[in-house]
């Protein structure tokens, strides 16, 4: 009903309202838990990738972190009720980009008696079982054709992705899946030994988001603002170790994204012209710095 224009404006307004949303939330949350609420909206608002990429890019990951600071403000306080709604609010992230199901399992082993752990459970199944209803409706046969659409991103490599750039460096051609399924191998690593501690009382937050933090660097597909997913987690954290991984990894995204940064990361010229005419992407796709073809995103 807005048009071409109207419709562009609106995402970008929903962009900019869910990060203010996100910080403020975020804010709270570090508030709660004892930390500095300042600090937290620096770490969160004044980052380069959110405000240029995310932002700038009008990008629905804006709306999975607001749902994601959601989550962690809710569970900021002492009820563990709060995590049943936390747990919706999550299950609401994972209605506008799968990828935020990452962070259910620690929701669900954050509360600490095994009684408000299958409540908060019960919440996530529940809300799923509302989510799938909803895309029904409003999808019909359709509701789930995400599924094949991650299936497809998955087999998608970007040139500066951390599996394509190591690969470069070891010498190999392209990126081979046996040196993907190496990254992979790594991050479902990180992931079991994350979740134990989680369930062993360790602090979810900080868990959850080296977990995010893994996928980040093991997955092939890696788009720069992918960085703002793992940024709520670790600015109300008390893992400074945390902060500065992420902020090294926020310096990297934001490196890859400049156009001077081709030189030094980008592979030979020949090597990638020959990987290009491999995969037969569009010569206008592969100047944007993206092996194999453009994904359907939601």
């Amino acid at each position: 009903p807005l048009g071409l224009a109207g419709g562009l404006w609106a995402l970008k307004a929903v962009a900019v309202l869910a990060s203010l949303g996100s910080v403020a939330l975020v804010g709270r949350a570090a508030s709660r838990l004892g930390h500095s609420p300042r600090w937290a909206v620096a770490f969160v608002g004044l980052n380069p990738v959110l405000l240029q990429l995310a932002v700038g890019g009008a990008h629905n990951d804006t709306l999975v972190m607001l749902l994601l600071s959601l989550a962690l403000a809710l569970t900021a306080s002492a009820s563990s009720a709060r995590y049943n709604l936390a747990g919706a609010s999550l299950v609401g992230a994972v209605g506008v980009k799968a990828s935020a199901g990452l962070v259910l399992p620690y929701l669900v082993l954050a509360p600490p008696s095994g009684r408000a752990r299958l409540r908060a459970l019960s919440a996530v199944l529940l809300s799923l079982a509302a989510l799938a209803g909803l895309a029904a409706i409003g999808f019909g046969g359709h509701a789930f054709g995400f599924l094949s659409a991650l299936h497809e991103q998955q087999q998608l490599v970007a040139v500066h992705s951390i599996p394509a750039e190591t690969a470069r460096l070891v010498g190999l051609t392209g990126t081979p899946t046996w040196w993907r399924n190496v990254f992979l191998g790594g991050f479902l690593a990180v992931l079991l030994f994350t979740l134990w501690r989680t369930w062993r009382g360790g602090e979810w937050r900080a868990q959850a988001g080296w977990a995010t933090l893994a996928l980040l660097l093991a997955t092939a597909w890696l788009l720069p603002w992918y960085a703002i997913w793992v940024l709520p987690l670790a600015a109300v954290s008390s893992s400074r170790w945390l902060r500065a991984a992420t902020l090294l990894f926020c310096a990297y995204a934001l490196l890859i994204h400049l156009p001077l940064a081709k030189p030094l990361l980008s592979p030979p010229r020949q090597k990638h012209a020959a990987h290009v005419r491999t995969l037969r992407i569009p010569a206008a796709h592969a100047r944007s710095g993206r092996s194999g073809p453009s994904p359907s995103l939601p």
